[in-house]
């Protein structure tokens, strides 16, 4: 029974080492702290579109596909990550940071009309822009 837990401990162990911490939690939109690979704001429906929808941004290659998107007020956006290494979606106005681990995905709704810029900040080259109309 020892020599179980003992390896079961072990096991937790390695997989607690692997998973790594380097500090850097991730701030949602809302303010709290997380470093879980899929952070998510409300979303209204899941359907492609204007307002109240959710639209995706593939994150592949090491570029956001699409590199400028355009959404009416209330659309959620969803960058999905395909690459095989963690990126970030940075606003450059410090609205939203969110990580993407391999697989993962985070989410952001766009309430207010503007333009946001936004980068990874992993890799300084990956940037992209949302537009959100009125």
């Amino acid at each position: 029974m020892r020599t179980r837990l003992g390896l079961v401990l072990a096991v937790f162990a390695l997989v607690v080492a692997a998973c790594g911490d380097d500090g850097a939690g991730t701030t949602t939109a809302t303010g709290a702290t997380t470093t879980d690979a899929v952070v998510t704001t409300t979303v209204a429906s899941s359907t492609t579109g204007g307002g109240g929808e959710a639209t995706e941004i593939e994150v592949a290659s090491f570029t956001f596909n699409p590199g400028e998107l355009t959404v009416a007020a209330g659309t959620t956006v969803r960058w999905v990550n395909q690459d095989g290494v963690t990126h970030t979606t940075t606003s450059t106005d410090g609205v939203w940071n969110g990580s993407l681990s391999s697989g993962g995905t985070f989410e952001f709704t766009f309430d207010t009309p503007g333009t946001y810029g936004y980068v990874c900040n992993i890799h300084s080259t990956m940037q992209g822009t949302v537009i959100v109309t009125g």
